[in-house]
């Protein structure tokens, strides 16, 4: 399975594809930063890992940073130092690494109940897996507006060279 990109957004596919509606209404703050993403990934499900993918390393293969949500608190990820693969995160700006920090321990139970929604194939909408997706790629796609079918995204051109 190929890598899941998406935001901590409120209309987010994978957001929306396995975090309850319930567990959204609690959520206190969202992404809004554009300089890394979430990612999902198969191949290492133990701890139920989410990934951090900053532009510098768009296209890094391995060791990429992650936190995991299995057994885990928020507590347990109060500093940029105590994620998996942290000096993968050097390169983002102080208010890139504050709002993931701020991310995770204003809504833990959201990222929680996403990691075991997915690593259990579990999505809370009536949506399949590859719906979502598909919709999560479609939304990465096309949130560059210049973008015209056979054209990559500046964000997918950012992200292939590194450069933001």
């Amino acid at each position: 399975m190929a890598a899941i990109l998406f935001k901590f957004e409120q209309d987010d596919p994978v957001v929306t594809g396995y975090v309850s509606t319930t567990v959204l209404s609690t959520v206190t703050s969202w992404q809004t930063n554009d300089d890394y993403d979430f990612e999902l990934h198969s191949g290492h499900l133990t701890g139920y890992p989410i990934y951090i993918r900053g532009q510098l390393y768009a296209r890094a293969t391995s060791n990429i940073p992650k936190f995991d949500t299995l057994n885990k608190q928020a507590s347990d990820y109060d500093a940029i130092s105590k994620f998996a693969n942290d000096d993968r995160l050097d390169t983002l700006p102080l208010q890139a690494k504050n709002e993931i920090l701020r991310l995770i321990r204003d809504n833990w139970e959201a990222f929680s109940e996403l990691a075991l929604n997915f690593w259990n194939d579990t999505p809370v909408s009536t949506k399949t897996k590859e719906e979502i997706e598909q919709e999560a790629w479609v939304k990465a796609e096309t949130s560059d507006t210049g973008q015209h079918y056979d054209e990559i995204s500046k964000n997918q051109f950012k992200r292939m060279y590194g450069i933001g």
